[in-house]
C-alpha cells in the first residue's frame, strides 16, 4: 500500500527500500519504522512509500487521515505560496525580513535534501529585498531579533543581503552599478 509520508505510525514495515535522489537506499525494506525513521523520510522530502498493510506487531495498518496531504492540497498550498509572494508588497519591513528568512529556510531545507540551488529564486528574493532597501533604515540594528528562535542562522543570509545593499546606497551606488550578466540583469 502507497501512503504519504506525513501517514506513518511508528512500527509501519516497508514494502521496498526508500531511496534519495543518489539511488542510495536511505531506510532498508522490511524494517520497522520508528519516529527517527519517520522524521528522515520527512528531513529527506520523501513524499510516499509503499508499506505493508499490517504493522510489526501484526495490528491492521491503519494510516493517518488528518495529516495527509492529497495533490489537490499540494496545488492548493503552491498556489497559496505564489498569491503570497505577489502579496509581499503590502508587508512593512519587519514583516518582509520575516517573509524573506522564511523562505530562504524552506530553500536551505531543500538543499539540505540534496535538491540543487536554484539561483533564479535567490535572485528574486535578492532583489526583492534591494529594491525595498529604504524601509530597512529603522530596523537596521534589530534585524537579529526579528528572526524566529533557531533560525537566526537561517535568517543570516537575509540580513547580509540588506545591509549589503544598504551600504551600497549609502556609498552612492545605485542598482545600475550592481555586477550584471550579459543581458544587464543584476546578478547580486
Amino acid at each position: 500500500m502507497r501512503v504519504h509520508s506525513s501517514q506513518l505510525v511508528p512500527g509501519c514495515m516497508l514494502l521496498r527500500p526508500v531511496k534519495g535522489k543518489t539511488g542510495q537506499p536511505i531506510v532498508q525494506e522490511k524494517i520497522a519504522i520508528n519516529r527517527e525513521h519517520i522524521a528522515f523520510l520527512r528531513a529527506f522530502l520523501i513524499e510516499e512509500v509503499d508499506v505493508y498493510r499490517t504493522l510489526a506487531d501484526g495490528k491492521p495498518f491503519m494510516p493517518l487521515i488528518n495529516d495527509a496531504v492529497t495533490k489537490e492540497e499540494k496545488a492548493s498550498i503552491q498556489h497559496k505560496q505564489d498569491k503570497d509572494e505577489l502579496d509581499t508588497a503590502k508587508l512593512n519591513a519587519a514583516g518582509l525580513y520575516q517573509y524573506a528568512g522564511e523562505y530562504y529556510c524552506r530553500l536551505f531545507e531543500a538543499w539540505q535534501a540534496n535538491n540543487p540551488v536554484n539561483m533564479l529564486e535567490i535572485r528574486k528574493l535578492a532583489n526583492m529585498l534591494m529594491d525595498r532597501v529604504d524601509e530597512f533604515k529603522g530596523i537596521m540594528n534589530t534585524l537579529p531579533t526579528l528572526s524566529a528562535e533557531g533560525r537566526l542562522l537561517n535568517h543570516q543570509p537575509i540580513a547580509i543581503c540588506i545591509m549589503s545593499a544598504y551600504l551600497s546606497k549609502k556609498m552612492g551606488l545605485d542598482k545600475k552599478r550592481y555586477p550584471t550578466d550579459r543581458h544587464g540583469r543584476t546578478v547580486m
